[in-house]
């Protein structure tokens, strides 16, 4: 894989993403996903490296009272993604080492789609702020 761009929040990455559900069931790998979205980022004490959070996007509309955020189709259009409706999930989270995990996505550069526009991003973090501090985000580690 090409060079990345350093991680910052709202960047929309092909990811890995391991399911709450698949982590349940002891998988430590998943095939890569649509596209996921880092919602934070910070230093890894001692390390260097950046640990970041990753948040879902999927096109299966999320079960009655799911957390999410439905993601506008121009939206979605100015960052390469199909025209199917598709939700940023803010239940869970993956939480990785950058670059690990990422893969290379069809149609995006270095594996990276681009950066959600400020409102929306804003709008989620908000959203997934609220969740944290309810204590309802599942946060799963990835090696």
């Amino acid at each position: 894989m090409a060079s990345l761009p350093a991680p910052v929040e709202g960047l929309v990455v092909r990811y890995e993403y391991l399911w709450a559900r698949e982590h349940d069931a002891g998988r430590v790998s998943s095939k890569d996903r649509p596209a996921c979205v880092m919602v934070v980022s910070s230093m890894q004490a001692g390390t260097g490296a950046r640990r970041v959070y990753l948040a879902p996007i999927t096109h299966s509309e999320p079960a009655p009272g799911t957390p999410a955020l439905a993601l506008p189709a121009d939206e979605k259009r100015r960052l390469g993604l199909d025209d199917l409706p598709s939700w940023l999930i803010l239940s869970e989270v993956n939480v990785d080492i950058w670059p690990e995990g990422l893969a290379n996505a069809q149609g995006a550069e270095n594996g990276v789609y681009g950066r959600l526009s400020h409102p929306l991003y804003r709008q989620a973090a908000e959203r997934l702020a609220a969740e944290v501090r309810a204590g309802t985000v599942r946060r799963i580690p990835r090696p």
